[in-house]
């Protein structure tokens, strides 16, 4: 979990032991992931380091920019294992550079490499907007993470042909003009290829207003799933499954908890990650040693505090509005590199249906019309959410999606999951 730390300090020594000075101002709060930080592995001696930045980039006076650019790992000539990486935020912009995802994308006219900055999501030309394959990710308050010994990330593999997206978002609430950017992130490679290719899976809320939040709630959960059968058939090769070794966790400001759900055959296992604490400025890696296998299935559950809201918070781009994903981090590669749900809220549809696509229009207008404060319309929801059918899709391969309908019910374990006796010393 992460745990807040008060701490206080004083300049200078204490002239005795019963002579404690105050403090004064030299106090704070910070929090952090205690017992869980290793000390940084071995790095090949011929690794080298690759920078991908944004060179100057002007940062618009909005409250939420969305900025893309292309690179690609062509000098490297063969392939490599990224074994290491590193975002670098410009000194005086640690608020202002919020999260940075690098992509690996099919499509990509190869002239893009290293032209100016665009914004993601407005450009026409849909190859030029990030797709669903991470290659990195990084957010406010993480720090460098570090590849175990025995496997590394694929680069510049034979006959690839696909171009990299670094997305840097900028949140820029009090609208400031003027600002120059240069930040970006630091690749460590090596061409001596470790024991195991690494991949990462994402589960993942879709990024739109499918992802509602009611107001006036203290522990509302949303959920997502990557179900049994989407497991076993890319896990299946994998008589042993494969190993993670780390999740990163992700909300924004409602976040207030999150966790990472295994379920074997209707039996739950200990979670990959639960942060019953979620801090949104101190998103680091959790640490893991589990394995993944073929018969699980995956819960991601968002628990978020709307106490402060008067209206409905919904799914999107902007850190008011909301987002639950999780990056499991884990070797052998699978050809399994995404899962996404959405509730289809068919009990709050009023037009017609003249087939299953009508249910994915958005309800935001329906939603606000809502009596939040009314408990009894706080159920129906949440009765929804646990008993209506979900929008399912899981990405695998070059960028192939499949997509069906899902019924969560079917999700959940006959035999919850039970946490040992706490057997730490007590305080």
């Amino acid at each position: 979990d992460t745990v807040k730390i008060i701490y206080s300090y004083h300049p200078h020594d204490p002239s005795s032991e019963a002579s404690i000075p105050y403090h004064g101002t030299h106090r704070g709060i910070r929090s952090l992931l205690l017992l869980s930080k290793l000390s940084p592995p071995p790095l090949e001696s011929d690794a080298i380091t690759i920078d991908w930045r944004n060179e100057n980039y002007h940062v618009p006076a909005n409250d939420t920019t969305y900025s893309c650019r292309v690179f690609d790992f062509s000098s490297l000539q063969k392939k490599h294992h990224l074994i290491k990486f590193e975002v670098q935020v410009q000194k005086g912009h640690e608020v202002l550079v919020h999260h940075l995802v690098v992509y690996k994308c099919p499509g990509i006219n190869r002239n893009l490499v290293n032209s100016p900055n665009y914004i993601c999501n407005e450009d026409s030309d849909k190859t030029k907007q990030p797709c669903g394959k991470i290659v990195a990710i990084w957010a406010v308050g993480g720090e460098a993470f570090y590849f175990p010994t025995e496997a590394g990330l694929p680069v510049a593999e034979p006959g690839d042909t696909e171009l990299y997206i670094m997305e840097t978002h900028y949140n820029n609430p009090e609208l400031k003009s003027g600002m120059v950017d240069n930040s970006g992130i630091r690749f460590t490679v090596t061409p001596t290829l470790r024991l195991h290719d690494a991949g990462i899976l994402e589960v993942t809320a879709p990024v739109d207003t499918n992802l509602v939040i009611p107001p006036h709630q203290s522990n509302f959960v949303s959920s997502v799933y990557c179900n049994e059968s989407t497991v076993t058939e890319f896990l299946q090769e994998y008589p042993n499954g494969v190993n993670v070794f780390g999740v990163q966790q992700h909300a924004h400001l409602l976040g207030k908890a999150i966790k990472t759900r295994v379920i074997h055959k209707g039996v739950e296992q200990k979670p990959l990650a639960d942060d019953k604490y979620y801090d949104f400025n101190y998103q680091d890696f959790r640490r893991a040693n589990r394995t993944l296998r073929a018969g699980d299935s995956l819960i991601l559950e968002c628990t978020y505090d709307s106490t402060g809201q008067t209206n409905v918070t919904y799914g999107g781009y902007s850190t008011q509005e909301e987002m639950c994903i999780a990056f499991i981090f884990h070797y052998p590669r699978t050809r399994l590199f995404n899962c996404q749900s959405k509730p289809l809220y068919k009990r709050f549809h009023t037009g017609p249906v003249v087939g299953w696509w009508s249910y994915l229009a958005p309800l935001t207008s329906t939603f606000d019309a809502i009596d939040w404060t009314n408990a009894s319309v706080i159920r129906e929801f949440k009765d929804s959410l646990e008993n209506d059918q979900y929008f399912y899709v899981y990405g695998h391969d070059s960028n192939q999606y499949n997509y069906t309908m899902m019924d969560p019910k079917s999700m959940y374990p006959n035999v919850p999951y039970t946490e040992p006796p706490n057997t730490q010393c007590g305080v």
